[in-house]
């Protein structure tokens, strides 16, 4: 070898800083000058920077002689320190080049050998990369230097499916390179769709695409396809390895899979109803179960449209059409996904659906995935290669049937045993919760739980009161486009249609060479079929109409509605009639003009589309069929809604899903989240598989004002409407909070949470084209949806717009400085346990216990009955233990301990003082019903609930035993039982000592029942305790002043006491008798 490449080793270039010098060793080499007999010999140099503007300034050193910038000029260099004659070397000069390559020359005086090195200095204002060539002759300091990114390509498609990706192929070297194919040759299913071969000049970059198109059926074990080439270029860089920096591999990794798409469908009775509760007559359009329909409906269309030949899909629903026989179960069995046509069975059936009965949610999950009646594939190839998906829709809570659904989910929430739940069956479950606040007894936690326990789950929320059906609708197209098929959305705002004469509304979207198979979507509310009317204008201004679509030149165009929707289906060949051919020129041995034919296929932008694609500009016409009813005169807001007067409206949504390689695909950092957690969001946008940069992508979101639960737990319904409320929905599929929500109604009692918009810039901090954001105002636990817009240019000049969505359920977490734990014991062998979980923001927890995962009371020692609701927050329960051992009593919530277990105060064998010294009632005073000082007194055993003193804000009472002092004798000497209110009450507690003639404090506690130890406050003994208020509570949140502030006592009880009185009475503290 007559050159050598440098850096050395030649694992990556030299990264220089700006404004820095860098000096590197180089070895001489040395031919023939340029001129003859100029030079007794000379070296050549050949330097390359990647990027910048800004030339970098080259030096030279000889032995130790001072560095020479090389210029256009020669100039001397000397192996010493200054310009001795006979330390003389040779010049050195400078040639620039094109593409930040710059020659050095190095002429020799003598024939002599000499140490060298090479300086750098960076003059532009950013890191730089440089690579350089020292040879023995010009020619050879040409040399490329390849480096291919990413080197791994991962690939997942469906069965039947072309994806095309690309990677970048960068030229950091002083020469020319043309990428001219790959060896060995690559594996069944991949080829370079990029027409070869390409030139990539020094600091130059281009892009290679590699089509995996995959097999019609997932290869074994796990669907795999694996192939590692290099790309071959001419010339060959002959240094290039396998390190990032320096490349020339192809990593290649595909995994086909198989759809398996499964929907699990509430018919339950309430299903019947409308959105906001209102039982119906049968089979009436404004049901919930219509605009289930209804967009189920849509949802099988587009399910054909971009999944057909590509899976198997089936239908079941809970509860069974005939209890007595499991088969009802299913509406349609697993079966091949049709074409759009072939649908037309399926929405039958769904349509034909009477809702009846409860919610036996656990029974349909084991339904769809017990090992004997499992719509999902059972063996190891499914389960390790497919795309499975579970669509869960439900309007209400589990509250019936055999099976608990947590019992699809692993351990701590759920009671899966290993290698059943969803997880592991490699299952991703899609809840989609329908319930308006204050309507539906919708479980939003276990809906939750069940997609976080699953593969890679999400949620929906159908909330809104009067948009439910196009919510609905969404909902599902939302499965499409969140990783179901590869499809993608570039826009789904929402709009209102106002029905006045003439009245159209035009929305404009761009289909670009990236997307190969597209759906136009409205979706309204009203079941009317004729309410709206959608036409199409395509870029060249033809116009699609429901009349024409399937016919001539638009056979390609597929027209499907139901009575809340329209939507136009787009073959790929109507987008782009046909793959395009371009030439390409090529050398050969024979021919260095002969012309190739390379064909790019749709969906990537290599070589421009057909002369007759339709991409760019679509237009949504939207209008509304004649004749228009005016409701009433009035004006228009600047938000198209109608003001001063009533005139008919329509909300609706519009949507656009494609099949495109210029991806937004959203995530979430966590799957779970809890009040107060911060919430990052990324989004990673690619076109052709490359990652695209600079960007402008904004996160927005509307953040609640309060919590629903928090409102309807503190809610006090009359008792006339909820005995109407439970009049009402007596016989039907309701739960207690479902009737409390109704009577709530009834009384006139209406949740307003109120919510503001924020909006966040999106960074993309790496420059890999992943955007990042973190939101952080939590603290309400309630449902968020994010929204993710993304425009920009891609590098290949292609305008976008792509829109995601992300939702989650914020959750509550108890904490325990936060949380009652109330233990209140009648009998002895039997205590009944309060719990009040609470997290730091003073939120409740409202959930369905028996569907709680790894929530409730710990109590080892101990039997516990069932966790029951209070519906305000609290949760009872009983603890039966055998007298003579006390259990202890506990709180955990997610299978971890909130509450460490503490034993149980043994009420039967404790002493209970008979006397109060004193007692100095807190604020308010005149609102204190609680005030009577003895009720503090005597055993708790039997005491009715209604008997306890209220200390007030600041108040405190001392109590003591006649004629008798309290000794210490464990750690639980003095326990404070505490009457629970609806807030936590904190209190200190405080002993008397005679050594020290002062009260000693022994503790304080949040406000609940709680031991405390003389021992640790280092007495032997007291005479008296005082207990004192730190609360400070006079009024609840509404400032009415509250009739048992702060905190409330029932009893003190003490383990041991002593009628030896330790000193002479004359000793004692006056306001303590004897």
């Amino acid at each position: 070898m007559s050159f050598h490449v440098y850096p050395d080793p030649q694992t990556d270039p030299l990264s220089v800083a700006a404004g820095a010098t860098a000096f590197t060793p180089i070895a001489q080499l040395t031919g023939p000058p340029v001129v003859a007999d100029s030079y007794n010999k000379m070296m050549f140099i050949r330097v390359a920077m990647f990027a910048g503007a800004s030339p970098p300034t080259l030096l030279v050193k000889a032995g130790t002689g001072d560095p020479v910038a090389a210029t256009t000029f020669t100039t001397a260099v000397y192996r010493q320190p200054g310009t001795n004659g006979a330390d003389y070397v040779g010049d050195v000069q400078l040639l620039n080049d094109a593409n930040n390559v710059y020659r050095i020359r190095m002429g020799f005086d003598r024939d002599t050998a000499e140490t060298w090195q090479l300086g750098i200095t960076n003059t532009d204002g950013a890191s730089r990369e440089f690579t350089w060539v020292v040879a023995q002759s010009e020619s050879e300091t040409a040399q490329p230097w390849i480096v291919v990114t990413p080197a791994a390509l991962p690939y997942h498609s469906l069965v039947n499916q072309s994806i095309d990706q690309s990677v970048q192929v960068s030229n950091k070297g002083t020469g020319s390179l043309s990428v001219t194919g790959v060896s060995p040759a690559l594996p069944s299913g991949f080829a370079v769709s990029t027409a070869l071969p390409v030139a990539v000049d020094p600091s130059g970059t281009q892009s290679i695409a590699v089509t995996f198109t995959a097999p019609a059926a997932p290869p074994a074990p796990n669907g795999a396809t694996l192939g590692t080439a290099n790309l071959t270029t001419s010339p060959a860089d002959s240094t290039a390895g396998t390190s990032a920096g320096h490349n020339q591999q192809l990593s290649l990794t595909a995994t086909t899979q198989r759809l398996e798409v499964v929907l699990l469908l509430d018919d339950s009775g309430s299903m019947s109803w409308d959105a906001l509760g209102t039982i119906l007559p049968p089979n009436s359009p404004s049901s919930r179960w219509s605009e289930l329909a209804s967009a189920t409906n849509q949802f099988l269309d587009l399910l054909a449209h971009f999944g057909q030949n590509r899976g198997r899909f089936g239908i079941a629903r809970f509860p069974a059409g005939d209890p007595l026989n499991p088969a009802t179960y299913d509406i349609v069995p697993m079966t091949d996904i049709p074409d759009v046509a072939g649908m037309a069975t399926a929405q039958a059936a769904v349509a034909a659906i009477q809702p009846l009965g409860g919610t036996p949610m656990g029974d349909g999950l084991d339904r769809v995935l017990a090992p004997a009646t499992s719509y999902f594939g059972t063996d190891a190839l499914s389960v390790n290669a497919d795309r499975r998906w579970l669509i869960l829709m439900s309007d209400g809570a589990y509250n019936s049937g055999t099976h608990n659904p947590l019992e699809f989910i692993a351990p701590p929430t759920g009671t899966a045993p290993a290698g059943t739940s969803l997880a592991e069956k490699n299952v991703d479950l899609f809840a989609v919760a329908y319930g308006v606040d204050g309507h539906t007894d919708v479980n939003h936690v276990l809906m939750k739980q069940l997609a976080d326990g699953s593969d890679n789950g999400q949620v929906s929320n159908v909330d809104d009161a009067g948009t439910t059906a196009s919510q609905l609708a969404l909902a599902l197209r939302d499965t499409i486009k969140s990783g179901l098929t590869p499809a993608s959305s570039p826009l789904d705002p929402s709009a209102v249609f106002v029905f006045v004469e003439g009245a159209e509304n035009r929305h404009e979207v761009t289909l670009t060479q990236y997307d190969s198979r597209a759906a136009f979507v409205i979706s309204w509310n009203r079941p009317d079929a004729s309410r709206l009317r959608l036409e199409l204008l395509t870029p060249g201004c033809e116009c699609i109409t429901p009349e024409n679509a399937g016919q001539g030149r638009f056979a390609g165009v597929t027209f499907r509605s139901t009575d809340r929707s329209q939507m136009y289906l787009i073959d790929p060949e109507f987008l782009d009639p046909g793959p395009i051919e371009v030439d390409v020129k090529t050398d050969t041995a024979e021919d260095t003009t002969a012309v190739a034919r390379a064909v790019t296929p749709r969906g990537t932008s290599g070589g421009g589309t057909s002369p007759d694609a339709r991409f760019g500009t679509w237009t949504f016409v939207i209008t509304s069929p004649p004749p228009i009813i005016l409701l009433a005169e009035g004006g228009q807001g600047s938000d198209g809604v109608p003001s001063g007067g009533v005139v008919d409206t329509e909300h609706y949504v519009y949507d656009v899903i494609v099949d495109s390689t210029l991806r937004l695909e959203a995530s979430q950092d966590e799957s779970t989240y809890f009040a107060g957690d911060q919430i990052g969001l990324s989004a990673r946008l690619t076109a052709g598989g490359r990652p695209v940069t600079g960007a402008s992508v904004s996160l927005s979101t509307t953040t609640p004002a309060q919590s629903f639960a928090n409102w309807l737990a503190a809610l006090t319904v009359p008792a006339d409407a909820l005995k109407r409320a439970q009049e009402i929905l007596a016989g039907q599929d309701a739960t207690p909070i479902l009737i409390k929500q109704l009577g709530a109604q009834l009384a006139g009692l209406t949740f307003d949470g109120g919510q503001h918009r924020v909006t966040l810039p999106m960074t993309d901090p790496d420059g890999d084209g992943t955007y990042r954001a973190t939101f952080t105002d939590t603290s309400v636990p309630e449902h968020y949806t994010f929204y993710v817009t993304a425009t920009g240019v891609t590098e290949d000049g292609v305008a976008f717009r792509r829109e995601a969505r992300q939702e989650t359920f914020v959750q509550v977490r108890p904490v325990a400085a936060a949380t009652l734990l109330d233990v209140h014991q009648t009998v002895a062998g039997e205590a009944q346990v309060t719990v009040v979980p609470r997290d730091q923001f003073g939120n409740v927890l409202l959930i369905d216990p028996a569907t709680a995962g790894g929530f409730g009371v710990l109590a080892p020692g101990g039997k516990l009955g069932g966790l029951v609701s209070n519906l305000d927050g609290s949760y009872t329960t009983t603890v039966t233990f055998d007298p003579k051992h006390q259990p202890d009593i506990g709180l955990q919530f997610g299978g971890v301990e909130v509450i460490k277990p503490k034993p149980v105060p043994p009420v039967g064998k404790l002493h209970y003082p008979d006397r109060v010294d004193s007692f100095q009632a807190g604020q308010i005073k005149a609102a204190n019903q609680h005030d009577e000082p003895k009720d503090v007194l005597g055993t708790v055993v039997d005491k009715p609930d209604g008997v306890f003193l209220a200390l007030g804000a600041g108040g405190n009472v001392v109590v003591s035993f006649t004629r008798q002092v309290i000794l210490a004798s464990g750690d639980d000497d003095i326990t404070v039982f505490v009457h629970p209110d609806t807030d936590l009450r904190s209190y200190r507690v405080e002993a008397y000592s005679l050594e020290r003639r002062k009260w000693v404090p022994l503790g304080e506690s949040v406000g609940v029942t709680e031991s405390f130890s003389l021992r640790d406050a280092k007495l032997k003994l007291t005479l008296a305790v005082k207990v004192t208020d730190t609360s400070r509570r006079t009024r609840d949140a509404n400032a009415v002043p509250l009739s048992a502030p702060g905190v409330s006592v029932r009893g003190i009880g003490v383990t041991k006491t002593s009628k030896d009185l330790p000193c002479d009475r004359r000793d004692l503290p006056d306001w303590f008798p004897w």
